[in-house]
C-alpha cells in the first residue's frame, strides 16, 4: 500500500507495509480486460512497467488540509481546533446528489441514452464511502462544496455484464487562502464505472492506521505535524476495485461499460468549469447554461476502450534491448520507479540482478510517449488488456505549461481533447506550423492479436480557434490528417462541425504504434457571411465582407 508524506512544499513518496487481504477463490474475472490484475512481482531482479489509466489517488474520497510554513493540517472545517487559525488550504470535495431544485454544487441527474435514443435514468442507489473519516463541512460563502463520496446508481434498463450498478464520481478540487473572497478551483474531474459488490472481510488495519480505503491520518514527529495518506490495500494478482468502500472492507468491483451506450451527467455548479479538459469519452458533449450565477452543466458521451501496457520479468531473462532500457534509463531517473520490494532502491542500485523495479508513469508528454515508441517492438506491439473508460479531467498547470495563449486567457471551458491511446501529448493539442498537432501512441495490437483502432476529438469553443488563427467570425474549414510514424497519411474516418458557439473535429478507426494527429483551419479571404444584430426587440440579419451591426445594435 503506498502512502504518502505530504507538506505545503514537499510530496514524497515511501512504501509501508502490506495489508494482507483474505480472498475468495472463486473470482475468476480476468476475462474482463476491466479485471485484468496487477502482477504482484516482489521477487529481486524482476523490472515492469504498466501503463494504464486510473482513478487519481487524491479523486477517490473528499478531504481538506491546512498548512503553516512547516506543518499541514488535516481539517473537518474552516473552524475546527487544528484549522481555524490557518493561512492556506486546499481541497478536493466529491459532489453530493442535489437535495431539491435549489441545491448547488451537486448532481443532477445521470442517465444513459441507447442508440435507438431511449433515456433510463439513474436511481441514486448509496454513496460507497458514508461516514468517511476525512469528510469535511463546506462554506457556500467561499465556493467550498460540502462534499460527499463516490455514488452508486442503480439503471434499471441500462445492464452490463454483472448487473444493473454503476459508479459515478464527480468532483472538484482547488484552494484558498484565509480572506479570499472564494475558493480556487483548479481541478474538474467526472468518472463512470459499470460495478458490482464485493462482500469484504471486515475491516482491517495496518501498523500506521491504514485500513482497506483510502484515507488520510494526522502525524506528528517531534514538533513537526503532518497529514499521511494512504490508497487502502492494493489487489495486487487478485481483481481490480472501481470504488474501495468504508463499510466492512467491501469492494465494488470495476466492469465493461456497455458499447455504443451514452451516458450523461448533469450537475448544478456555484462555478463554470475553467481551462482545458481530458477525456476518455468517445464524441464528447458538452453545454453549460449560466442561471442567475448557477452553472447547469450536462456533459456525456461513449466510453472508449484504452489499451493497457504492460510487460516484466526477470533482468538476467530479458532481451538485450529490455536490459539496456533499464540499464540507461534508471540511472538517469528517465524511468524515476518504485519498488514492491522494502528496502530496494531501484534508481541507484546498478545491479539489475538485486533490484525490484515497478516504473508506473503518467500517460502523458512527450518523454513516456518517446519510451512506449522504444518498449513496442520488443514487446510485439501488443496490449496485455484493453479495458473500457469513461472519464473527464481539468489539465492541470504542469500539463497547460507550454499552451498556445489563447488556450490559457481569459475565463471559462476552452475546451476538451480525448483519445483512447495508451499515451498522448502533454496539454491540449500544439500548435505548430498552421497546424494543431496532437501526439499518441498505443500498441497496434489487443491481447487477441487484432488491431486496436484509434480515436480522437477536439471539441472548443469557435472563439478560441478564431483566437489561435487570427481569424475573423466568418466560419471557419478544417481538414484532419493523421500522419503514422513514417510521416505517411493513415487511412482514418473524419468528421468536422461547427454548431452552438463549438468547433467539434474528430477522427477515428485509425492505426498505431504513434502517429500525429495534425488539424489544419482556414477561412476563405473575403468570404460573405451573416450576423445577427439586436437591438431590443428588434433582429436584423446583416451580410458582408465583413458584415457590421448598424448604429445602436449589438452582435
Amino acid at each position: 500500500m503506498p502512502k504518502w508524506i505530504q507538506s505545503k512544499n514537499m510530496k514524497l513518496r515511501i512504501l509501508v507495509g502490506i495489508l494482507i487481504l483474505l480472498v475468495s477463490s472463486n473470482y475468476a474475472y480476468a476475462l474482463e480486460d476491466e479485471q485484468w490484475a496487477k502482477p504482484n512481482n516482489f521477487q529481486d531482479g524482476h523490472h515492469s512497467i504498466l501503463i494504464e489509466d486510473g482513478n487519481e489517488f487524491n479523486n477517490q474520497f473528499s478531504s481538506l488540509f491546512g498548512y503553516t510554513e512547516s506543518n499541514s493540517y488535516l481539517c473537518s472545517s474552516l473552524i475546527d481546533k487544528n484549522c481555524a487559525n490557518l493561512y492556506s488550504f486546499s481541497f478536493n470535495s466529491i459532489l453530493p446528489i442535489c437535495s431539491d431544485e435549489k441545491s448547488i454544487d451537486c448532481i443532477a441527474g445521470f442517465e444513459t441514452i441507447d442508440k435507438e435514443g431511449a433515456i433510463d435514468s439513474g436511481v441514486f442507489s448509496k454513496y460507497a464511502q458514508p461516514n468517511h473519516p476525512n469528510k469535511f463541512s463546506g462554506d457556500s460563502s467561499l465556493n467550498l462544496p460540502n462534499p460527499e463520496s463516490p455514488s452508486i446508481w442503480n439503471f434499471p434498463n441500462s445492464p452490463h455484464s454483472n448487473g444493473n450498478l454503476y459508479g459515478l464520481t464527480v468532483g472538484v478540487s482547488g484552494e484558498f487562502t484565509k480572506g479570499s473572497k472564494s475558493t480556487n478551483w483548479t481541478s474538474f474531474y467526472v468518472n463512470i464505472q459499470a460495478v458490482s459488490l464485493k462482500n469484504g472481510f471486515g475491516k482491517i488495519a495496518d501498523v500506521n492506521g491504514f485500513e482497506n480505503f483510502p484515507k488520510c491520518i494526522q502525524s506528528k514527529q517531534g514538533e513537526r505535524s503532518f497529514y499521511s495518506c494512504g490508497s487502502g490495500a492494493e489487489e495486487y494478482g487478485q481483481y481490480r476495485c472501481a470504488i474501495k468502500s468504508t463499510e466492512n472492507g467491501d469492494c465494488y468491483l470495476n466492469h465493461r461499460l456497455p458499447k455504443e451506450m451514452k451516458f450523461k451527467v448533469n450537475l448544478r455548479l456555484s462555478k463554470e468549469p475553467n481551462g482545458w479538459l481530458h477525456g476518455r469519452v468517445f464524441n464528447p458533449e458538452i453545454s453549460i447554461k449560466n442561471s442567475n450565477n448557477v452553472f447547469e452543466v450536462s456533459i456525456s458521451g461513449v466510453a472508449s476502450e484504452v489499451p493497457t501496457f504492460y510487460t516484466g520479468g526477470q533482468f538476467n531473462d530479458l532481451s538485450k534491448a529490455l536490459q539496456d532500457f533499464w540499464t540507461n534509463c534508471l540511472p538517469k531517473y528517465l524511468c524515476p520507479s518504485g519498488t514492491r520490494k522494502a528496502g530496494s532502491d531501484p534508481n541507484n542500485n546498478p545491479i539489475g540482478a538485486s533490484r525490484n523495479v515497478l516504473y508506473t508513469p503518467e500517460p502523458y508528454g512527450n518523454r513516456i510517449i518517446e519510451q512506449l515508441s522504444e518498449l513496442l517492438p520488443m514487446t510485439n506491439d501488443k496490449s496485455i488488456a484493453v479495458p473500457s473508460r469513461w472519464s473527464i479531467r481539468t489539465l492541470d498547470s504542469r500539463e497547460m505549461q507550454s499552451a498556445n495563449g489563447c488556450f490559457t486567457k481569459g475565463a471559462g471551458l476552452k475546451g476538451i481533447v480525448s483519445t483512447n491511446a495508451t499515451v498522448y501529448s502533454e496539454g491540449p493539442p500544439e500548435y505548430s506550423g498552421d497546424n494543431l498537432q496532437y501526439k499518441v501512441a498505443a500498441p497496434h495490437l489487443r491481447p487477441d492479436n487484432t488491431e486496436f483502432r484509434g480515436s480522437y476529438n477536439l471539441v472548443m469553443r469557435s472563439d478560441v480557434a478564431r483566437c489561435v488563427y487570427g481569424f475573423s467570425s466568418a466560419p471557419i474549414r478544417a481538414t484532419i490528417q493523421v500522419v503514422n510514424d513514417s510521416g505517411v497519411n493513415s487511412v482514418a474516418t473524419t468528421t468536422i462541425s461547427e454548431k452552438n458557439n463549438w468547433l467539434s473535429l474528430a477522427a477515428y478507426n485509425f492505426t498505431f504504434s504513434a502517429p500525429t494527429i495534425k488539424v489544419n483551419l482556414s477561412q476563405a479571404k473575403n468570404q460573405k457571411y451573416t450576423i445577427t444584430c439586436t437591438k431590443g426587440k428588434l433582429i436584423r440579419k446583416i451580410s458582408g465582407t465583413p458584415p457590421k451591426c448598424p448604429s445602436g445594435f449589438k452582435k
